[in-house]
């Protein structure tokens, strides 16, 4: 008998990127449908949900546990300092099945001992890495299997090993990587102040979209996949089309009645005007002059300070 992944996963209560994971570490059987969706062995994914570690929920509930992010939160040290400190044995912790959690008395404990150091360089795990460049996650575990992508294998809670990547070397890596026939010229990576002028929007607005999270960027940088899947969805064209220039605006002419009308220019200063040669016009309908309204109030300027 066979599970979806999906199902997998919501019994087991972990994400779909984590049951991937554990796909590509073969901790049971798996196979591909005629669709491209996984299904696992049941027997084989029971055997393996009854060897990992309990839910949260699960613990001796006359203790307080903490998640790492509600240290950061309650402490305000760098979670890269927490994840450090746990994965070398510094900060005693407790491995659940969907987060690592530390028991109050072992915090006090490590926060008494003042054991904090400056964080190392963030690495994140490929799933992450994946979503942020806008790229299929298989695509970045084979790149790291080939050597293109330089990733390290990183101690999890409870996958007992993942391999994760320097964000920087991530986009390094991202622009030695062809886009798209149509725009293989193009980097894969775009400057901010370039993506705002894609975008037709101010540096500081464009900021403003990274800060809601619409659109994702490592220092000044965007992925090029990733900005043309958020342009998609704001129903633009992508970063690599070209953009077509607005249609100059139509000028805007007056008869010279209407003029006469409408600013209470006398009609024998205008045809004086244009009989000079001051006032540009043209022939218009039935025969009668028309004046165009930039000309019009330009000439109407220099009458003013003649006068």
């Amino acid at each position: 008998m066979t599970i979806s992944l999906e199902d997998a996963a919501k019994e087991a209560h972990l994400s779909l990127d984590v049951m991937k994971d554990w796909v590509e570490k073969r901790a049971f059987m798996s196979q591909k449908r005629g669709d491209g969706s996984l299904v696992l062995d049941r027997s084989d994914f029971q055997r393996w949900l009854s060897q990992l570690p309990p839910r949260r929920c699960d613990l001796d509930p006359t203790k307080r546990w903490y998640s790492l992010k509600e240290i950061v939160k309650l402490t305000g040290v760098p979670l890269q300092i927490l994840q450090r400190d746990v994965a070398n044995g510094v900060l005693q912790s407790q491995p659940t099945r969907d987060q690592v959690v530390v028991e109050e008395s072992n915090l006090n404990r490590w926060l008494r001992e003042g054991r904090h150091a400056e964080p190392e360089p963030e690495f994140w795990p490929l799933p992450r890495a994946a979503k942020f460049v806008g790229m299929a996650y298989e695509a970045l575990v084979e790149a790291a299997r080939n050597g293109d992508l330089k990733t390290r294998e990183e101690p999890h809670f409870y996958l007992g090993k993942r391999l994760v990547v320097d964000p920087e070397e991530l986009l390094n890596w991202l622009e030695r990587v062809p886009y798209r026939k149509e725009a293989a010229h193009l980097p894969g990576v775009v400057e901010v102040a370039e993506a705002a002028r894609i975008v037709g929007v101010t540096v500081e607005r464009m900021r403003a979209f990274l800060a809601d999270g619409g659109v994702g960027a490592w220092g000044d940088r965007i992925p090029r996949r990733s900005l043309d899947q958020w342009l998609k969805k704001r129903g633009l064209p992508a970063s690599w089309q070209e953009k077509k220039a607005p249609p100059p605006p139509r000028a805007v002419e007056w008869a010279l009645g209407k003029i006469v009308q409408r600013w209470g220019v006398p009609r024998h200063a205008l045809e004086s005007g244009i009989e000079s040669g001051a006032l540009p016009a043209r022939r218009g309908g039935r025969g009668g002059w028309v004046v165009d309204q930039a000309d019009l109030e330009r000439w109407m300027d220099e009458r003013s300070r003649i006068s």
